[in-house]
């Protein structure tokens, strides 16, 4: 199940993470870390494993998993690119819209077929989503207009809720390099064994990293 995961993140991920992927696979730990994952998948029931056997297992496994952290992280800033670029795109192409049905409404020769449709308020919402006029013997001359507004509309909402999401993981994300920053600093240890702890006290505590995180830094702010 794990190696179709990634293969589908290397179909998708876009050449600079598969590359990077690509890298993470040829190194001694993953060497290592697939070696070891063979020998427990082929292990019997009950079968007692060493500990020193466990202990390096353990710390193969948390050195693969801050691996996937970082491509992690790169994964979700080309997200967030990516979507910021759709809406701009989005936005773009709504105001291009918008200032063609203002120009056509500007046009004389079309003012009194358009006040008499489109830009007649009292005619009933259910007609103008139907295209047609109140008058039934008159089509709708703009077909398409509104369907257009309804469609980018719908679009540009879709995006904006992605984009909101993405924002919150990457605010989740600078808040966890914040707590990380704050234990190598107060216990002079590296950004992987800073990662370790706060991993394992959300395992620990069955609790999300950021939360362990936000609760580092209360804590910090509370003391100064």
């Amino acid at each position: 199940m794990q190696d179709r995961h990634f293969e589908l993140f290397c179909q998708f991920g876009g050449h600079q993470l598969q590359k990077a992927w690509a890298a993470s696979m040829d190194t001694s730990i993953h060497q290592r870390h697939r070696q070891f994952r063979g020998k427990l998948t082929h292990a019997h029931d009950g079968q007692a494993v060493k500990t020193h056997d466990g202990d390096e297992w353990f710390e193969l496994c948390s050195q693969r998993l801050t691996d996937i952290w970082h491509l992690q992280c790169q994964l979700i800033k080309g997200m967030h690119d990516m979507l910021e670029t759709l809406a701009k795109e989005a936005k773009n192409d709504l105001e291009k819209t918008r200032q063609y049905l203002q120009k056509v409404r500007r046009q004389p020769a079309q003012s009194a077929t358009l006040d008499s449709a489109f830009f007649n308020l009292s005619i009933p919402v259910e007609n103008a989503y139907t295209f047609l006029a109140h008058d039934s013997q008159h089509a709708y001359p703009m077909e398409s207009i509104v369907s257009l507004l309804q469609q980018q509309s719908q679009q540009i909402a879709e995006i904006e809720n992605e984009l909101a999401e993405t924002k919150q993981a990457l605010a989740e994300r600078k808040q966890i390099e914040r707590a990380k920053g704050l234990l190598m600093s107060k216990r002079g240890i590296s950004e992987v064994e800073a990662y370790k702890i706060l991993r394992s006290t959300a395992m620990e505590q069955n609790r999300k990293i950021i939360d362990v995180a936000d609760n580092i830094l209360a804590k910090q702010n509370s003391l100064s």
